[in-house]
């Protein structure tokens, strides 16, 4: 059972410590950075006012305070006596002195000193638990957000049983060239390594992007190391194939990233593993599908509009992108045939213009073969000194003056 302590520390204080690592605002199961400016400008005006503030919660763990519920309160001080914004929309302030003051488009630095002095002095509540459990923490999280409207993504991340798995996934290559910072901190990777791991590990007729479903797999699953080895190589395939994509046309490769498209092309990155496509090839085959306005097909495009979460829609989605794989790579492999094939005509064509004669008496000098040969080897059964190769047929006249014979 963990244990519960408190702590108080001031605004001052606590930005000192963020900006020493010793308070962490990336644990797993938190929110991304989304106050907006005015309810950032609220928060500093109550500090400068003395309304209370609600304490924030955290796990202490190697001299660290790991911050469960309040980053967005403590990123806003923390920006603000930083002077990274300037306050909107906030009351006047009554000064000491009986005048009111009015804060608005001022940063911190900008302040009176009293109100300065007010920010930098307020005192937080900080609670920290000792020997608390992963499943502790996210009850915690659930507990102390009942009631705030958390989006699909964040009740997912808060209840997923193998978040650690997911996060060291989520640092790949793939995504830092793909995804912007916003994107990232939103954690984004990971929403889309989940829905890839249901593309990978569910029969096509049972995947569904809903949030409800999309949270009930994240609930329950355990990401296997050979799992985590398949996704890892489908990333760096995916980055390779994306650099192709880029060098070729930019509007290409950002469709081939787009989720609904990446995430409905995951199998066929797996597949195009398994057949050893190499990633020029397949950036072929993702160009062709996204060179045109219209990508694919129309039919395609419908089903990535209203409704390309449902089970229906992934699996035509899967059918159309199969149809369009096997037609590029089989009419792909009969265009290699019918090179092969030529090369092999004309390779019979020379051979069949080939002539091999051997040399009795003598070796191959000056003068010591009939003029034209276009090359001469050695016999390896021993029977002539050497063997002269033609691109014509010598006469008889020919073969008696210099004591060659015709092989075979």
């Amino acid at each position: 059972m963990f244990t519960r302590m408190s702590i108080s520390w001031n605004i001052n204080q606590l930005s000192k410590m963020y900006n020493n690592g010793k308070i962490s605002l990336d644990a797993i199961i938190q929110r991304s950075f989304k106050w907006e400016v005015s309810r950032q400008s609220l928060l500093i005006h109550s500090t400068m006012t003395g309304y209370p503030i609600p304490p924030l919660y955290t796990e202490k763990r190697d001299g660290v305070y790991f911050v469960y519920d309040g980053k967005q309160r403590i990123n806003a001080m923390h920006l603000y006596i930083n002077d990274e914004y300037a306050l909107i929309d906030v009351p006047t302030v009554a000064l000491e002195d009986g005048t009111e003051y009015d804060p608005n488009g001022k940063k911190f630095s900008e302040l009176p000193e009293e109100l300065r002095d007010a920010i930098k002095n307020y005192s937080l509540t900080v609670y920290y638990f000792d020997g608390i459990t992963e499943e502790e923490v996210r009850s915690m999280f659930k507990r102390l957000n009942n009631g705030k409207p958390l989006t699909a993504k964040e009740r997912a991340i808060a209840n997923c049983t193998d978040i650690e798995t997911l996060l060291e996934i989520s640092k790949h290559e793939f995504f830092n060239v793909t995804c912007t910072e916003k994107a990232i901190a939103d954690r984004k990777p990971v929403a889309l390594l989940a829905k890839a791991y249901m593309m990978l590990n569910m029969d096509i007729d049972e995947v569904s992007f809903g949030a409800k479903d999309v949270n009930d797999v994240m609930e329950s699953m355990s990401v296997t190391e050979d799992e985590k080895a398949e996704i890892t190589e489908i990333l760096d395939y995916a980055k390779a194939i994306y650099d192709v994509c880029i060098e070729v046309k930019k509007t290409i490769a950002r469709r081939f990233v787009t989720e609904t498209h990446f995430i409905s092309l995951i199998p066929f990155l797996k597949r195009g593993l398994v057949e050893r496509k190499t990633p020029e090839k397949m950036a072929k085959f993702v160009c062709s599908l996204f060179e045109d306005k219209v990508i694919i097909s129309d039919e395609y495009a419908a089903l990535c509009q209203s409704g390309s979460n449902k089970n229906s829609a992934i699996m035509a989605r899967n059918d159309i992108i199969n149809g369009e794989y096997n037609f590029f790579f089989d009419a792909d492999s009969e265009a290699n045939d019918a090179e092969t094939e030529t090369a092999d005509v004309v390779a019979d064509a020379a051979e069949d213009n080939t002539y091999r004669y051997g040399m009795r008496t003598r070796g191959c000098a000056p003068g010591c073969q009939p003029k034209d040969f276009t090359s001469f080897e050695d016999d390896p059964d021993g029977k002539y000194l050497n063997i002269l190769i033609y691109n014509r047929e010598l006469t008889d006249e020919e073969l008696k003056e210099y004591e060659l014979d015709k092989i075979d």
